[in-house]
């Protein structure tokens, strides 16, 4: 019976632990625009979503990639480097 229980109690981790997402970095996310976006929506509807590591590299992958169109945008408008 104690060998049973053991048992249960390993699938019942394994389970855990195999369910469990890979934390990607802020570059992955910028890389992958549709994970990102994936991920983005998750965490809007999730609770305790600041929380989730990537939650915040989606996030901040996004703040990236916006900002890195603006400074495109306004070097095609202005001409030049735009200044950081």
């Amino acid at each position: 019976m104690k060998t049973q229980h053991f048992l249960i109690t390993i699938a019942f981790f394994s389970a855990i632990s195999a369910c469990k997402e890979e934390n990607r970095s802020v570059e992955y996310f910028v890389q992958n625009e549709a994970e990102r976006a994936a991920v983005l929506k998750k965490c809007e509807l999730s609770d305790g979503a600041n929380l989730d590591a990537n939650c915040t590299n989606a996030w901040r992958a996004q703040e990236k990639v916006q900002i890195d169109r603006e400074r495109q945008a306004a070097k095609r408008l202005f001409g030049g480097t735009p200044s950081e």
